[in-house]
């Protein structure tokens, strides 16, 4: 399977591209709900050396390793991050769609399979997007995904 190379994330708040360039990934927010707060315009872009899809948001880290051979956090190794993902596409059409509708919550049952898919297509060894393993910061609990592990 071709590992995808451009992403979309809706959060409670914006919509992202997550993308990379010159070797860098890269969120890019691409839209953002009326009447909502936040330090990123429009527009503007925040990098790191990965991303990480993760229960709690999306999250620029410097390392695949997110938590300590106890199952502690390294918040040290974790940079700029969004607010929880409500869905995940691979079509901003679609991303658009959700980030208008009322109610979000993360990991939406609305778009519970579109989001499977997402994260089914992310492998182990992807260049820059990852999704953990540890119990503090795994989306894997909410969704069954047979053949996406710890990297």
């Amino acid at each position: 399977m071709d590992q995808p190379h451009e992403l979309y994330a809706v959060t409670r708040t914006s919509l992202y591209r997550l993308g990379s360039e010159s070797g860098t990934s890269v969120l890019e927010k691409r839209a953002m709900r009326e009447n909502t707060l936040s330090r990123v315009e429009v527009g503007g872009k925040m990098a790191g050396s990965f991303i990480a899809l993760t229960k709690r948001g999306i999250i620029l880290t410097h390392s695949r390793v997110l938590v300590d051979s106890s199952g502690n956090p390294l918040f040290e190794e974790c940079g700029d991050r969004t607010s929880p993902i409500v869905a995940l596409f691979f079509k901003e059409e679609y991303a658009k769609i959700c980030l208008e509708q009322a109610d979000l919550t993360p990991f939406d049952s609305r778009w519970r399979e579109q989001t499977k898919k997402v994260l089914q297509s992310i492998d182990p060894a992807h260049p820059f997007i990852f999704i953990p393993g540890d119990e503090y910061f795994s989306p894997l609990k909410l969704h069954t995904v047979a053949h996406c592990a710890a990297v």
